[in-house]
């Protein structure tokens, strides 16, 4: 998203003017033609703008966010993503825009820009995603799922997807395995994780993880009712 297109929003005296220019600019780049369609994106990013200007973002900051939701909605009416994948690649967007590590990641964001931004998000896009991919998307989906003719009991036995990815080295038994040049490694990665930027990045994560579950449930129950609406019980 041009840095420009921001400054140009912030140079728009007339709401009209500003509505216009995101309804041009938007649908273009979405290559939107259904008058319907192109109003509800049109207001999408006039809430976004909104926020932005609300929370005093600088044009570098409202320019990343709204490039960031162009990318989900692009996702969504291209391909139909389901909500979770939608949330999963949200949370990556914005940890990447919040993390010095070039050329990886960029800290446009700060942690309170993070909490802000997710809980908007959540609150103004993914509380109503069914509703936004009902009137996006014209395509109808059908998902098919096998189950089982015979309910077999699994042995209580730990599960592997349960399991966690310990980095070796974090495991001290291995170490008098390791050649010279790898302990080295090692200790230059602890370092990274525990004094550089990793640990920065780590406490992204675990923020943004804290916040997604908060969401889950909410979630589930926005599906069911959305299904509910969308096809209610006969009677």
């Amino acid at each position: 998203m041009p840095k420009d297109f921001a400054i140009e929003l912030h140079h728009c005296r007339e709401d009209s003017q500003r509505s216009e220019l995101l309804l041009t600019w938007f649908t273009n780049l979405l290559n939107l033609k259904d008058e319907q369609e192109q109003n509800i994106i049109s207001q999408y990013f006039e809430n976004i703008y909104d926020f932005t200007k609300k929370q005093q973002f600088s044009d570098t900051k409202m320019a990343c966010i709204l490039e960031i939701m162009l990318y989900l909605i692009r996702q969504l009416l291209e391909d139909t993503i389901s909500e979770e994948q939608s949330f999963k690649n949200f949370k990556e967007l914005l940890l990447r825009h919040s993390v010095q590590r070039p050329p990886h990641s960029l800290a446009i964001f700060n942690l309170d820009d993070v909490k802000l931004i997710n809980e908007h998000v959540q609150e103004t896009y993914y509380r109503y995603y069914n509703y936004y991919l009902y009137a996006l998307t014209s395509r109808q989906i059908l998902q098919l799922r096998t189950e089982p003719l015979i309910q077999v009991e699994d042995p209580v036995l730990d599960r592997l997807e349960h399991a966690k990815l310990i980095p070796a080295r974090e495991i001290d038994d291995l170490r008098q395995f390791f050649s010279y040049d790898e302990l080295m490694q090692i200790e230059k990665e602890n370092e990274y994780m525990l004094r550089g930027p990793g640990r920065i990045e780590r406490i992204m994560r675990e923020e943004m993880d804290k916040l997604a579950s908060h969401m889950e449930d909410r979630i589930r129950k926005q599906d069911e009712e959305f299904l509910q609406k969308v096809n209610p019980t006969k009677k």
